[in-house]
């Protein structure tokens, strides 16, 4: 088994608090993968008009097999289609990479 993470914002971009995403990302770990730990933490980035910003996120740690990578991508993926989110962030279970999943569903990595 590989460790893989997914971060994700606690509020959408207008400031609305993201429960129902939440839920849903919580509930299909715990059916693709047999579960999850979750941390509260803070990130920031730069965003597309260059202003920085800084927000509350949860990243969701998954114990996967390297074979289920393309799941947590397509995980990524339903949350960038179901919320306001210009990318979502995936880190790898190699361990030597992270992922950016976009609205174009485009994974680039870094």
């Amino acid at each position: 088994m590989r460790e893989a993470k997914i971060i994700l914002p606690l509020n959408d971009n207008q400031g609305e608090p993201m429960e129902t995403a939440h839920s849903r990302l919580q509930k299909t770990l715990c059916t693709e993968f047999g579960g999850f730990t979750a941390q509260n933490a803070t990130g920031g980035y730069v965003n597309q008009a260059g202003e920085t910003q800084i927000e509350d996120v949860t990243i969701y740690f998954i114990a996967i097999q390297f074979k289920d990578w393309p799941k947590m991508q397509n995980i990524a993926r339903d949350l960038i289609d179901t919320t306001d989110q210009e990318s979502i962030y995936l880190g790898q279970p190699n361990g030597c990479g992270v992922e950016f999943i976009d609205r174009n569903h485009i994974s680039t990595a870094a």
